[in-house]
């Protein structure tokens, strides 16, 4: 518990925080006070206004308005003579530190700062000789990771692949074990021995049975052991 001084009456207040007043009508007394005691005169209209900022002229926006008309309209402001850098045309301006007459030269002047700074660049840069790691061509190039002199080379080296029946070399995704059906196909024949006739055939997908009779025979079979 601290003891303090209220800044208003003087009465001395004990608290445990930063309260520097009493109560809050002290508060809001003292605040009002200092307030009024900041009385400004309006630049356009000499009246009397309590500013809500320290660099507060004018008492409302209206005021401020007329004031920066009346000021334009009579010249007040210091003029400036200037030359524009891109068009070399002469201009006035109230503002001490424009540079070129209207947008459009700007933004000329941006345009080129912004192709000389690519020139410049471009001239840095240092151009090397390589072999494509695909074709085995020679290119130039001003990157230093580049190892491939199109993007067809790239591809075709990223997607490489054998074919694990044939042994053939394709292109495709790294998924892929085999150059086409024809191979994946071959590659899953098998001879296989019908369990119903006994009869020897070629199955691509672990089928065990030669027909759809001895696939419906195993049924019936299976219906009169069941009963």
């Amino acid at each position: 518990m601290n003891q303090k001084i209220c800044k208003h009456c003087g009465k001395e207040v004990t608290s445990v925080g930063r309260t520097l007043f009493c109560s809050a009508d002290c508060q809001s007394i003292f605040y009002t006070n200092k307030k009024q005691s900041l009385h400004k005169s309006c630049m356009y209209c000499d009246k009397d206004f309590i500013p809500n900022a320290n660099n507060q002229i004018h008492c409302s926006n209206l005021c401020s308005w007329n004031y920066k008309y009346n000021h334009q309209k009579n010249n007040s402001y210091e003029k400036f003579t200037r030359v524009c850098p891109v068009c070399d045309k002469e201009f006035e301006t109230i503002y001490y530190d424009k540079r070129y007459c209207n947008v459009k030269c700007k933004n000329r002047k941006n345009v080129k700062s912004i192709l000389e700074k690519n020139k410049e660049k471009a001239a840095v840069k240092v151009i090397d000789k390589r072999f494509c790691m695909y074709c085995g061509k020679e290119f130039e190039t001003t990157s230093h990771n580049k190892k491939f002199c199109t993007y067809e080379c790239r591809f075709k080296m990223g997607t490489r692949n054998i074919c694990n029946y044939c042994g053939k070399v394709y292109y495709g995704s790294s998924g892929r074990n085999y150059c086409s059906n024809e191979c994946m196909n071959k590659s899953l024949e098998r001879t296989v021995k019908c369990k119903i006739c006994g009869k020897e055939f070629t199955s691509y997908k672990r089928e065990k049975y030669c027909s759809a009779k001895c696939f419906a025979k195993r049924k019936s079979k299976r219906y009169n052991t069941t009963t």
